[in-house]
C-alpha cells in the first residue's frame, strides 16, 4: 500500500533539481539526516532523463522481532529516477538495503505551483519485505520510518534551498 508526502517550496523547479545533483548538498543533506558514509554516484543525464545514485548507511529503527533480519545501521543503495515531464519532473526512486530483503521504491513528482511562485515536491512510498511469514509485519513497522525521513528530506530541502 503506497502512502505520500509532500511538500511546497518557495523556489523554482529548476532550482530544486540543481541542488538535488550537487554532491556536496546531497551528502551535506544526508549527514544532516543522520546517513553515514555517504557514497554519491556520478549524475547521469541522457536526453530528458536525469539519474540520482547513493550509497548511505542509515539508522533504522528495528522492530524487535525485525532484528534478526535488519540491522539497527543498515546500508543502503538509492536511485532515482527523473523523467522531464512538462514544466517538471516525474519519476521513481528505490532504496534496496544489502544484507536484507527490504525494497523501499515509490514515484516522485516535482512541478511548477498553479501560481508560478514555486514547486511541489511529492513522493510516495512502499515497501517490500521478501521473508515468508512475517514480510509483511515488517514492511508495516518500515514504512512509517520510511515516510518520516522523506517528510525530513523534504523539510530539509525546504529549509536549505534559497529561494
Amino acid at each position: 500500500m503506497s502512502q505520500s508526502r509532500k511538500a511546497v517550496y518557495p523556489f523554482s523547479v529548476e532550482t530544486a533539481m540543481k541542488y538535488f545533483t550537487d554532491a556536496d548538498y546531497v551528502r551535506t543533506k544526508y549527514a544532516a539526516l543522520g546517513a553515514e558514509d555517504v557514497e554519491l554516484k556520478p549524475v547521469e543525464k541522457t536526453g530528458s532523463t536525469i539519474i540520482i545514485a547513493n550509497e548511505r548507511s542509515v539508522p533504522v529503527e528495528v522492530p524487535t522481532f525485525a532484528k534478526k533480519f535488519i540491522s539497527p545501521m543498515s546500508k543502503v543503495s538509492q536511485k532515482d529516477t527523473y523523467q522531464k515531464s512538462g514544466d517538471g519532473y516525474e519519476g521513481d526512486w528505490r532504496i534496496d538495503m544489502k544484507g536484507a530483503p527490504v525494497v523501499a521504491s515509490g514515484k516522485i513528482r516535482l512541478m511548477p505551483t498553479a501560481d508560478g511562485k514555486g514547486c511541489e515536491h511529492e513522493v510516495s512510498a512502499d515497501i517490500e519485505v521478501s521473508v515468508p511469514l512475517v514480510g509483511k509485519k515488517i514492511a508495516a513497522a518500515l514504512i512509517g520510518d520510511t515516510l518520516d525521513a522523506v517528510e525530513a528530506e523534504l523539510a530539509y530541502n525546504k529549509a536549505n534551498i534559497p529561494a
